[in-house]
């Protein structure tokens, strides 16, 4: 009785072993086959150059928490320039890299103090294709740009440009923030609607909006669902192979 529990145990170990060996087989296909995402931030992704027209105007590559419209963004940089004055953030990106630029810009809450107020101008091939006007503290703004636009010279070539019209303290400038600003591969950005996201007020021409790619607020911020479904489902198995065995 003895010997055949023992050969019992030893063939459903084999089996289990033979089970366990498919399945690590399995997950490194899958992992080889997998495409990265290829998305890029702004900076990184793009070749950039930053001009304005006195000190102020700066970019700084630094991470911030910033409240725009009573909500907690967090903002990968942002560009300043002190009243009458501007300040440019200029870009090429490889065509064969890069389908579309997502941008979401804000200005701070916080920034009502210096009654902040610019403009705002996005060009594409040298030429403006969006302006915002009237950009104040609280507002938010969303928009894209489609690198492969067949109707543009050269639409890998882009920029942005703050034109502060108001700051009333000149070591407190302008300063336009980017909770998004990121390059996405061919096909990998679908859907884009017709309107601008705004939260403080309405700019005088509106952009196209980030359907599904915009950042959430941080402080509404949930955990997106894991692209790697299939591997969680092999761990799964694998773990409950395990306690099959060592129990």
């Amino acid at each position: 009785m003895n010997a055949d529990i023992a050969l019992f145990k030893n063939i459903r170990l084999v089996r289990y072993l033979i089970i366990l060996a498919t399945l690590c087989i399995t997950t490194a296909a899958w992992s080889q086959q997998r495409p990265p995402t290829g998305e890029k931030s702004l900076l990184s992704g793009a070749d950039c150059v930053v001009s304005g027209s006195e000190t102020w105007s700066r970019l700084y590559d630094e991470e911030n928490n910033v409240s725009i419209g009573h909500q907690l963004f967090s903002s990968q940089f942002y560009m300043t320039a002190q009243d009458s004055e501007q300040v440019m953030l200029t870009c090429v990106a490889s065509s064969e890299r890069f389908s579309v630029l997502s941008l979401q810009m804000g200005v701070s809450d916080n920034d009502v103090r210096t009654e902040a107020q610019m403009t705002v101008n996005i060009y594409q091939s040298g030429s403006v294709r969006h302006t915002y006007g009237a950009v104040v503290p609280g507002t938010l703004l969303t928009t894209v740009l489609d690198l492969t636009d067949l109707e543009v010279t050269n639409p890998q070539n882009f920029a942005i440009e703050i034109l502060c019209d108001n700051a009333l303290y000149r070591n407190l400038p302008c300063a336009l923030y980017f909770p998004e600003a990121t390059l996405y591969p061919n096909g990998q950005f679908t859907s884009l609607g017709s309107e601008s996201a705004d939260v403080g007020g309405p700019p005088q021409e509106q952009g196209i909006e980030v359907v599904n790619n915009a950042p959430e607020p941080t402080s509404s911020r949930q955990d997106a669902p894991s692209s790697n479904g299939g591997d969680d489902i092999i761990n799964n198995l694998i773990d409950n192979i395990f306690d099959a065995i060592f129990k």
